[in-house]
């Protein structure tokens, strides 16, 4: 066995260890210029060096921003990456995780076939899958898939017998079984498993008998890990959304989407910001046709004033209410703010970027929102030009003179 499979067995064999994955970015350095693409491994090493050392860093730190949204995608182009093996996008994530590949996308039969050349060629993590071949349960009862940590399951309704197996899962601690992955029953069946009180992330968007399914999870008793909860469009009215957030097993969520959840928007406002977490810091409640009031219930909470990160895209959002946003005291603490297609216009942006609230803030997305000349002007001249990381602009009726000195003032951290 040469160096580099002994190294790259290492990492498939201990993939939560940084130590090998640096020991192979090393070697890549060492033995480049035998390599047959010598700057293509360099490359490598650095980027796995780079990849690595974000990963340490606070998620809301500047440089692991910058990291995430300008240079790892623009370095993820390089050709050495797309010659790695099983390199694959999965939906919101990067092809690379701490410098290599960490999903696949394959159905359970072709998983099984090729699992013991996957897991010796790169550090797979998690897999994802849309169709029921038949082969699930089969699946299930792999050793291979007992090394997985994580699962994404959409529109194939698996049943519960097969779904029970996954209690059975000793590492497994991501589960997306969105748009319908497993039947209702298998859900219900889930949160009763001991797998629950094992999972940190649980994604559940567009489930089928939502309210049912809140009422499974507020029926859990005992610890729970759960982190990041996701249930977007699945039916919830506020009550629903109040009993959710009032259940035991979702008192560490740290990162909470019910975005497309439109029945009784407001109350699932009030619900939000009447029943704070502790230590929620990142929330999406994106087209949930809140209006004035819903957002208006919002600006006076102590969940607001937690929150890192607000993603609020496409709610009606208009410049009366951005003013109303930038005037709030309790965004502050805000670093990432998402007001993506909510026509603020002009008026919206100037009373943002002239906030002293804003002050911290360091991802602006106002794409798709009408922000117009005046608007980038504003920007252009306020500390935010100076302080974002990201400017997301796409979309904007600007002028090109307007766009063009924008570029020239903030380079790569702006898109327009």
């Amino acid at each position: 066995m040469t160096d580099h499979d002994a190294l790259l067995r290492a990492i498939c064999a201990n993939s939560a260890d940084d130590t090998p994955r640096l020991m192979f970015a090393d070697w890549l350095d060492e033995n480049a210029s035998a390599l047959p693409d010598p700057v293509g491994a360099r490359d490598r090493a650095a980027f796995i060096r780079d990849d690595i050392a974000m990963s340490h860093l606070d998620e809301f730190a500047p440089e692991r921003l910058r990291w995430g949204l300008i240079e790892k995608p623009r370095r993820e182009g390089d050709g050495w990456v797309r010659r790695l093996p099983w390199v694959t996008e999965l939906l919101n994530g990067p092809l690379l995780r701490r410098g290599f590949p960490w999903g696949i996308r394959l159905n359970p039969r072709q998983f099984l076939a090729q699992a013991d050349r996957l897991f010796a060629e790169t550090p797979v993590a998690t897999l994802a899958f849309a169709s029921n071949d038949g082969a699930a349960g089969e699946l299930f009862r792999s050793p291979h898939f007992a090394r997985l940590r994580g699962l994404r399951v959409h529109r194939a309704h698996l049943p519960e017998r097969v779904v029970a197996r996954l209690a059975d899962a000793p590492v497994l601690e991501e589960l997306n079984a969105s748009d319908n992955g497993l039947s209702p029953d298998a859900v219900g069946s889930l949160l009763h498993s001991p797998l629950f009180p094992r999972l940190a992330r649980l994604e559940l968007d567009g489930v089928a008998g939502g309210p049912l399914v809140v009422r499974a999870i507020t029926d859990s008793a005992g610890p729970v890990r759960l982190r990041e909860l996701s249930f977007a469009r699945a039916g919830l009215t506020g009550e629903d959304v109040r009993r959710l957030l009032t259940a035991s097993a979702v008192a560490g969520v740290e990162r909470l989407r019910l975005s497309g959840n439109r029945s009784g928007a407001t109350g699932l406002h009030e619900a939000v910001a009447r029943l704070a977490l502790e230590r929620l810091h990142d929330l999406d409640l994106s087209e949930t046709a809140a209006g004035p009031a819903g957002l208006r219930v919002l600006l006076t909470s102590l969940t607001l004033s937690r929150l890192r990160r607000l993603v609020y895209r496409q709610n009606g959002v208009n410049a009366v209410l951005a003013a109303e946003l930038a005037n709030c005291y309790e965004v502050s603490n805000l670093r990432v703010l998402d007001l993506a297609s909510n026509a603020i216009g002009n008026a919206g942006a100037i009373a943002i970027a002239r906030s002293p609230h804003f002050a911290g803030l360091l991802v602006l997305n106002l794409s798709y929102c009408m922000v117009g000349d005046e608007g980038v002007l504003a920007i252009l001249e306020s500390p935010l030009a100076n302080g974002l990381v990201f400017l997301d602009l796409t979309g904007s009726p600007a002028s090109g003179e307007s766009k063009e000195l924008l570029k020239a003032k903030m380079g790569d951290r702006v898109r327009v």
